[in-house]
Order: C-alpha cells, then structure tokens, then sequence
C-alpha cells in the first residue's frame, strides 16, 4: 500500500492534470477508507475527464461513505454498472426496484 500511495503521489506532482492518477488516487483512499480524501480527489478527476464513467462511479461510492446519498445516487447513476457498484446497495434507476 505504501509503494502504491507514493507512486500515485508521484504521478500527481508531475502532472495534476492528469485524470486518471487523481481517480487512481481517489480508489486507492477508498479502499484505505477514507471517503472525504477519496471526494477530494474524485471530485477533481471528475472535473478533469466529467465523462469518465469510473470517476463519477466512485465519486459516487465516497459521497456514499459520506453518507450524502442523494448526491451519490447522482453520479452513480450518471456512471452506470462497473466494479463501483457494489458500493451502492441501494441505489436503483427511476421506477426500478432497488438491489440489496
């Protein structure tokens, strides 16, 4: 974990722009449990690529963690089905049931 947080910080010093190290970064502190860093970093691959389906996906699962739902269910259901899903128990589309 330690090697893969250093080298995603490494890639972000050398381009912030770089889209998928911020999302790349913002799974990587999902995954360490820590949705409000994760947001941070999600929010701003979001900004940078606002089409990549798998930013707004775990955009969605941090503001999830947040417990802020109603802003989750947007973005997951903007990003649609990936491995994001899992974190969204509840979220269904419009006039379908939800899936525990």
């Amino acid at each position: 974990m330690n090697t893969a947080r250093q080298e995603l910080i490494t890639a972000i010093r050398l381009d912030p722009a770089y889209a998928p190290a911020q999302r790349e970064m913002g799974i990587f502190q999902l995954a360490d449990h820590n949705p409000s860093l994760a947001r941070n970093f999600l929010v701003r691959a979001v900004q940078l690529t606002p089409n990549d389906s798998a930013s707004q996906g775990y955009l969605g699962c941090a503001l999830m963690g947040l417990n802020r739902v109603s802003e989750a269910q947007k973005f997951l259901l903007r990003a649609g089905t990936g491995t994001w899903s899992s974190c969204a128990t509840v979220v269904a589309m419009p006039g379908t049931p939800a899936t525990p």
